[in-house]
């Protein structure tokens, strides 16, 4: 089959959870004997390469329009460029593409598949008008495309119930290390082994970043944030926190074995996210056995049941840090091998791709 992905910043993943399936599953595919384009926003002429035997086809979007109105355009001129292309199927990541869905034919709109990702609209960063763009977005999406996908089981039955369908849940996979973890990964960082706290996550209110940060400061240990703070939000909680000798902020890292090695040699790990479905970094953290405090929402929940630790307030997660921080290795190892297993039984990429040509075929 020919196949498209559309919606992301392209691959490789440099940037967050869709990138990061997008890559994942197009290689998959690929080795299994399908062609995968994937379009990726480009304000250079020069087209990238293939990766991995996966086409990247640019869409060109001038760097010097409105950082808010790039997204939209690129959404637009994504649809208008693979209605020109022979395909089997594409799968639209988000649902931006819905504000545009009404323009296009049926025959057309039976090809896509739409992954909702989480509950956008809900998201704190966004203003009035945002918010309401997104909420129509969402609800033209599920209007005028038949084959929506969810990550979440959470998520699948908001949409079933709010707009009478019937969704198909499909999760994202796991990037189980395959390599032994080298300590001097860590030591660049000065750290050392089962020592320090961990965040990796886009630096953003809903994921409760200070919330971490003041737990930490609480109980005096080192915390590892790992993600960009070059966003206005971004620096002003590094210029607030940053006399905290205990609080480091690394920047974004992108290379999977530095990633998996803090992850597996961390204390704890903090999942702060409140908002959204199965969020990707959470399923790494379980990949590579962490222990892990995370916010008390069904969405988490869904992905890490008993195998975690919860917190719904901010005395409360003082209280689960400190608790998980003083686990003993027995129970540590115990709780690491029970989050891998169920990761490996729940999450693979392998599972993930076999479900989409499922929908696909169907």
């Amino acid at each position: 089959m020919n196949l498209f992905i559309i919606g992301t910043r392209g691959i490789p993943n440099s940037y967050g959870g869709f990138e990061a399936f997008a890559q994942h599953i197009s290689i998959r595919l690929v080795k299994a004997g399908h062609s995968v384009t994937v379009l990726y926003q480009n304000t250079q002429k020069e087209p990238l390469s293939h990766y991995f035997g996966v086409r990247r086809l640019p869409v060109q979007v001038s760097k010097y329009i409105p950082r808010n109105l790039q997204k939209i355009i690129y959404v637009l001129k994504s649809l208008l460029k693979i209605k020109h292309e022979p395909f089997d199927a594409a799968i639209c990541c988000g649902h931006s593409f819905g504000l545009f869905f009404p323009f296009f034919g049926k025959k057309f709109r039976e090809k896509l598949i739409v992954n909702m990702d989480g509950i956008e609209w809900n998201r704190s960063k966004w203003g009035i008008t945002a918010k309401s763009m997104l909420k129509l977005s969402e609800k033209l999406a599920v209007k005028y495309v038949d084959r929506i996908v969810a990550d979440n089981r959470e998520i699948k039955k908001y949409l079933d119930s709010k707009y009478g369908i019937s969704s198909t849940y499909i999760s994202y996979g796991a990037n189980f290390p395959d390599e032994q973890h080298a300590l001097n990964e860590i030591k660049r960082f000065d750290l050392s082994p089962y020592d320090y706290g961990l965040v990796i996550a886009r630096i953003e209110p809903e994921n409760q970043i200070e919330n971490a940060i003041n737990a930490f400061v609480d109980i005096n240990k080192t915390l590892i944030i790992v993600g960009d703070t070059r966003t206005k939000y971004g620096r002003r909680i590094e210029r607030t926190y940053q006399i905290h000798s205990n609080i480091k902020f690394v920047g974004s890292i992108y290379n999977q074995k530095v990633l998996n090695t803090l992850r597996a040699y961390s204390r704890v790990y903090y999942h702060g996210h409140s908002v959204g479905g199965t969020n990707p970094s959470l399923l790494d953290a379980m990949a590579c056995g962490c222990i892990i405090v995370a916010h008390n929402n069904p969405f988490n929940r869904e992905v890490l049941a008993n195998a975690g630790t919860y917190f719904s307030s901010t005395n409360n997660l003082v209280f689960c840090i400190q608790k998980s921080w003083n686990f003993t290795k027995n129970q540590r190892e115990r709780i690491g091998a029970k989050v891998i297993e169920r990761a490996k039984n729940l999450y693979s990429w392998e599972k993930v791709m076999s479900n989409y040509l499922t929908l696909i075929s169907d």
